[in-house]
This record gives structure tokens, sequence and C-alpha cells, in this order.
């Protein structure tokens, strides 16, 4: 009976030794759970010390902190509250579509964005149009043309606020411009219309007399570079009083290093809160001939010529360049009139079957 409580006695502290030591693992792991779990927090804290409080013991995003747009609009813009509730909905109306396709980059659609990176930097150049209406005193006939227009920017924003002025919205991408359309219709703006095309082949807005009148300013956002904005639209601005608005960023500031001060216009300036690295360049109709016939660069089409539509081919392109100037080319085919006898060659042709009879 010794040998028995003996071996059960062994057995037994086996046991709790075993115990003890699993407890001890558990309370190690969980220690060193903590420790790593706090040391993660005290980093992604300091990471993220311009976005919230590092001393909150559970890291969550911080709440989007957007602009008081109704503010900006009505206040620091000075626009009616009829015009907010139409750029509103122009928000509403451009993530809709945005669905459908691509108007603006779909990554972040949504209504902080458009609102920040297209509304209000569009609105921006509202201290330039204000400026030009100064000093030609004539703001009722102001005529505007946005080369490049894509989703309706700047061009749908700056004709809600300006009713006044007549706009062009032109484009050659069909699809968008079907968008821009629908949405100018929806916002009741009577004051835009649009223009499936390139600008170096348009000839400016038709009268009612059937004459093509030139524009009073023309804007270019986010569409291609400098000189080849001047060389497809210098044609369409008024000779002495026609200026472009050209937006630029912090990559760009080189092209504009001539620019006197007072022709660059900051947008975070005109829109207060808004965090943009954008400017305005407003360049006058001299100075947009200038770079373009610095630029050396040759427009397709002569404005006077006609717009060239889908069937255009691509000889009459390269003859029209050659000034017409082109003879046919040895051996081409040309249709000839099937009501007229087959020319075989020789008389008296006949087909074998028919020798039959």
């Amino acid at each position: 009976m010794m040998n028995n409580n003996d071996g059960m006695s062994r057995s037994t502290g086996f046991l709790l030794s075993l115990l003890l030591l699993l407890i001890q693992g558990i309370r190690h792991t969980e220690s060193s759970c903590f420790v790593t779990t706090s040391h993660h927090r005290k980093r992604a804290a300091t990471r993220s010390s311009l976005l919230f409080d590092a001393s909150s013991p559970i890291l969550v995003p911080p709440p989007s902190q957007h602009l008081d747009y109704h503010s900006i609009v009505t206040e620091s813009l000075g626009l009616t509250e009829e015009k907010y509730s139409k750029l509103d909905h122009l928000c509403a109306l451009v993530l809709d579509w945005n669905q459908k396709i691509n108007l603006v980059s779909r990554q972040h659609a949504e209504p902080s964005v458009v609102w920040e990176k297209h509304i209000l930097p569009s609105l921006a150049a509202l201290a330039c149009l204000r400026q030009h209406t100064k000093d030609n005193e004539n703001p009722l006939t102001m005529k505007i043309i946005d080369v490049g227009t894509g989703g309706g920017f700047p061009g749908l924003p700056l004709a809600i606020a300006c009713p006044e002025s007549r706009f062009c919205l032109l484009d050659s991408v069909g699809k968008k411009l079907i968008a821009v359309q629908n949405m100018a219709e929806q916002l009741e703006l009577t004051n835009v219309q649009t223009h499936h095309g390139r600008a170096e082949a348009y000839k400016g807005l038709v009268e009612q007399n059937g004459s093509h009148s030139l524009f009073d300013v023309a804007t270019s956002r986010s569409v291609s570079a400098l000189p080849n904005v001047c060389t497809w639209m210098h044609h369409l601005l008024e000779p002495k009083t026609g200026e472009l608005l050209y937006w630029i960023g912090d990559s760009e500031t080189e092209v504009a290093k001539d620019a006197s001060l007072n022709d660059i216009v900051r947008v975070d300036a005109v829109v207060p809160g808004l965090e943009s690295d954008k400017r305005i360049w407003t360049l006058r109709q001299a100075q947009v001939s200038a770079i373009a016939k610095k630029s050396g660069i040759k427009m397709e089409r002569n404005r006077q010529s006609k717009q060239p539509d889908a069937t255009t081919s691509a000889t009459a392109s390269w003859s029209e360049k050659k000034g017409n100037r082109i003879s046919p080319s040895k051996g081409a085919w040309k249709r000839k009139d099937p009501s007229a006898p087959k020319d075989r060659g020789y008389e008296g042709f006949q087909r074998y079957n028919s020798l039959e009879n």
C-alpha cells in the first residue's frame, strides 16, 4: 500500500507541476500580447498625431472634416441661396452620371471630392471674371468657352454663378457631352450650349443672323500643356479684350515664370479653407497668340474649314494638307457603271454551255 500511495503522490505532484507551468505560460503570453499591442498603438499614434489624439486608448479614424460649402458659396463667394442649391444639385448629378460614364475619378467619387476637387476650384475663377468685367465694363454680354470641358468643369459651376453670361462647353468626347447637356437641362441653365468637336476647327458662337462671334474669355482646366491649348484656341478670343484662364499646379509653375503676380490667382486664396495647389493664370489674347506661334505646333485644320465628320477619309485629309495637288495612283480601283456592257477585250464571246443547243 505504501508503494501505491507513493506512486499516486508522485503522479499528483507531476500533474500539479505541469499545471503551474501552463498557468505561467498563459500569463507570459498575455503579457507579451499586451506589450506588443501597446507598442503598435504607440507607434500608430505617433504617426497619426497630426490627425487625432494619440492618448486615446482606442485608435479609430477621425471623422472627415468637410468644409462648410454653404457659407463658402454664399458668404465668401457672394452667391445666392438659389445658386448654392443648383451647385449642390450639380454635385448629385455628377455622382449619378459618374456611375454610367467616367466624368470624375471613381476611386473617391463622393460629394466632398466633387465639391473640393471640382466645384470650388472652378468657382475660384469668379475672381478673374469679375476683374475682367471691371476692366471692360460689359458684364451682360460676356461670352465664355470652356475648352475640353470633360465632366462640365469649370463650365457648369461658372454658368450657375454667372447666368448673365453665355457659355459654350466644348469637348471632343461625345459621351461626356451627352452627360453635360443633360445636367445643364436638369439645372435649367438656358445660358449653356455644348459643341462636340475640336477647338482648332471651331469657328465660334453662332448668332441669330448666322454669323460667328468670338469669346471674351476661354477656360482650360487639366486639358493639355499650355502651348497646345494656346495653339488650339487662340483664334477664338477677341483680339483686344479676350483672355484665357489656365489652371496650373505646383508642378507647372515653370510655365508661368514670366507671368506678373497680378496675373496669377491662388485657388485657396479665393476659397477659404480649401487645400489646393492650383493657380489660375490669366493670359491676354496677345500672349496666347505669341505662345501659340512660338510653340511651332501646326493646327490640323484652318479655323475657316468645316468640321470634319466621321466619314472623312485619310486620303482626303492628306490631300487637303497638300493643297489638293494630288494625282491618282496608278492601278487605282474605280467603280464602273453596272449597266455598261462588259469590256472583255474581244468580240463575239460566248459561254461554253450556250453552244450545246
